[in-house]
C-alpha cells in the first residue's frame, strides 16, 4: 500500500481506477448471482407446483383403482414433453409416489425405484429425504433442501390416504446459470478496464505534470533545489505531497524572511536612535558641564539673597536631571571589567530587597553559578538592576518578583519575572525603544539602556508571558580569555 501511495499520479490514478473497476465488477456480479440464485429457486418451486397439479388429475384415479401402468404414464409424460430451449434446464429429473408407509408406489424410473421398496432403503440420499418428510399433513408444496446432495426435492400430499409425490431437480441448474453470469461479468470487467485504463493514464498525466511544475516553481522561490528524479525521497511522494511540502517550505521561508526583516528594521531604528541620542548627548554635555561649574562657583562665592539662591538651586537640580538623562543615553558596556561573582548577586538581592519591602512584594533571588563567570560585572549588575526596578514597579501590592541566574559552559542566563499586569502585544513591539514607559514617573530609558548593554555584549534579551507571569530573559555569552 505504501508503494502505491508513493507513486506518481499518472501511475496511481490508473491503478486505483483498475482496483475500483474490478471491485465494482465483482460486487455487481455477486449481486446479480444472488438475484439469479433466488429467481432460479423460485422458478424451480413454481415448476414443481405446476408439475404436481398436472399429474393430480390423472394420477389420483389411477392410484385409487390400483392401475400402476396408468399411474406410470401420468408421471412419464411430463418427463417426455419437449420444452423450449430457455425452459429445458428446469425440467424435473425424477418423479415418484410413496404411500403412507414411505414405500414406492410408482416412479418415472422403475428400475432405480422398485415398487414397494422403502424410501430409506433406496440410497443414503433418499434416506435423508425420508427422514425430512413430516408425518403430519403437508402444505401445498414443501421444499426439502438437503445440504451436500445432488438434487433439490419437493413433496406434495396427493390425497387423504397418505400418498406423497416427490419431485427432484438437479442442482446443476443453478451452477450453469451462475457460471454464465460470472463469465459475462468477467468479460464486462475486462472490457471496461481496457477502455478506462488508457483514459485514467491520460488524465493522470494531465493532472500530475502541472502539479509537479507548480511544486518546482514554489521550491524555486524558496531557493531549495527539487529532489532528483531518481531520489528515494521523491519516489515516496506523489505530486500532491510534493506540492504540499513545497508550500510548507515556502511558508517557513517567508516567515523567517519576515522575522529577519523585522529584526533588521528594529536594529536599524535602534541604531539610528542610538547614534542620534549619542550625538545630541555629546553636544549637550559640554555646555551642561560649564553651566554646572558656573552654578557651583556662584553658590561658593556669590552674595545673592534668599530668593536668588533658591532659584539657583532649582536650576541646578534641573541641570543635574538633564545630566543624568544624558548619562543614560551615553551608556557603554566595558567588556574588560572585572568578572561577575556571587557577591554581586548578593548585593543586588540586598539592594532590591529594600525596594521590595517598601511595596510589600515577595522578592526572591536564586542562582546556579561558580564563584565568578567571565562577564563584565558592572554591565551585568546594571542589566539586573534595571530589569528588577521595572519588575518591582510593574508588580502589584503584595505581588511577587523573582530573579534567577544560571551559568552554563558558554552563557550566562538571567530571568526576571513578575506577576503584574500583562503587556499588550502592540506594546511589546516597541518595549525596548527609548522613552517607552507605562509609568508616569519613569523616563522610559531603563529597558532601552538594558537593550543597548545586552547588544554591546553580543547577547540577547526577550520578553514573554508565561501563565500569570511577565518574564524578561537575558542570555549573555561568556567572555573568552585572550
Amino acid at each position: 500500500m505504501n508503494a502505491v501511495s508513493g507513486l506518481s499520479l499518472r501511475f496511481k490514478l490508473p491503478i486505483w481506477g483498475a482496483i475500483l473497476i474490478t471491485v465494482t465488477t465483482i460486487m455487481i456480479s455477486l449481486a446479480q448471482t444472488s438475484s439469479i440464485y433466488s429467481r432460479v429457486r423460485e422458478n424451480i418451486a413454481a415448476n414443481a407446483l405446476i408439475v404436481a397439479r398436472s399429474v393430480e388429475a390423472t394420477l389420483l384415479p389411477a392410484l385409487a383403482n390400483d392401475d400402476v401402468w396408468q399411474a406410470y404414464q401420468s408421471l412419464a409424460w411430463l418427463i417426455a414433453i419437449p420444452q423450449p430451449a430457455h425452459m429445458a434446464t428446469i425440467n424435473p429429473s425424477k418423479l415418484l409416489v410413496v404411500d403412507a408407509d414411505q414405500r414406492v408406489v410408482v416412479s418415472t424410473r422403475p428400475k432405480q425405484f422398485p415398487m414397494f421398496t422403502a424410501l430409506k432403503d433406496i440410497n443414503p440420499e433418499y434416506a435423508r429425504v425420508a427422514a425430512a418428510l413430516p408425518e403430519k399433513s403437508l402444505p401445498a408444496l414443501q421444499e426439502i433442501d438437503l445440504p451436500d446432495t445432488e438434487h433439490l426435492y419437493f413433496a406434495r400430499r396427493l390425497g387423504p390416504d397418505g400418498a406423497t409425490l416427490i419431485i427432484s431437480y438437479p442442482r446443476q441448474l443453478m451452477t450453469a446459470r451462475f457460471s454464465a453470469i460470472i463469465g459475462r461479468g468477467v468479460v464486462t470487467g475486462l472490457l471496461t478496464l481496457a477502455l478506462l485504463l488508457p483514459v485514467s493514464w491520460y488524465w493522470g498525466r494531465k493532472i500530475s505534470l502541472p502539479l509537479v511544475d507548480m511544486a518546482n516553481r514554489i521550491r524555486s522561490l524558496t531557493g531549495i533545489p527539487p529532489p532528483k528524479g531518481n531520489s528515494a525521497s521523491r519516489s515516496r511522494q506523489d505530486e500532491l505531497a510534493q506540492l504540499d511540502n513545497a508550500y510548507l517550505w515556502m511558508l517557513q521561508e517567508l516567515e523567517a524572511k519576515q522575522l529577519l526583516q523585522e529584526q533588521v528594521v528594529r536594529s536599524e531604528r535602534l541604531a539610528a536612535v542610538g547614534q542620534l541620542t549619542a550625538g545630541v548627548a555629546h553636544e549637550i554635555n559640554n555646555p551642561l558641564s560649564g553651566m554646572l561649574t558656573a552654578i557651583d562657583t556662584l553658590k561658593e562665592y556669590g552674595q545673592g539673597d534668599f530668593r536668588t539662591m533658591k532659584t539657583i538651586g532649582l536650576v541646578e537640580r534641573g541641570l543635574v536631571q538633564i545630566k543624568e538623562i544624558v548619562g543614560a543615553l551615553l551608556v557603554q558596556a566595558n567588556a574588560q571589567g572585572r568578572p561577575l561573582g556571587r557577591d554581586d548577586i548578593e548585593d543586588i538581592r540586598v539592594l532590591m530587597k529594600l525596594q521590595a519591602d517598601k511595596k510589600h512584594v515577595n522578592f526572591s533571588v536564586t542562582h546556579e553559578m561558580p564563584a565568578s563567570v567571565p562577564v563584565p560585572a558592572t554591565a551585568a549588575r546594571q542589566i539586573m538592576i534595571n530589569l528588577l526596578l521595572n519588575a518591582l514597579q510593574a508588580a502589584p501590592e503584595r505581588g511577587s518578583v523573582t530573579l534567577r541566574v544560571l551559568a552554563t559552559e558558554t552563557t550566562l542566563e538571567m530571568l526576571v519575572c513578575n506577576n503584574g499586569e500583562p503587556i499588550s502585544p502592540d506594546r511589546l513591539q516597541g518595549i525596548f525603544e527609548p522613552f517607552f514607559s507605562k509609568s508616569r514617573t519613569g523616563l522610559g530609558l531603563g529597558l532601552w539602556v538594558t537593550y543597548q548593554i545586552v547588544s554591546q555584549l553580543q547577547g540577547r534579551i526577550q520578553v514573554e508571558r508565561h501563565a500569570e507571569l511577565t518574564c524578561f530573559s537575558v542570555n549573555l555569552p561568556l567572555v573568552t580569555s585572550p
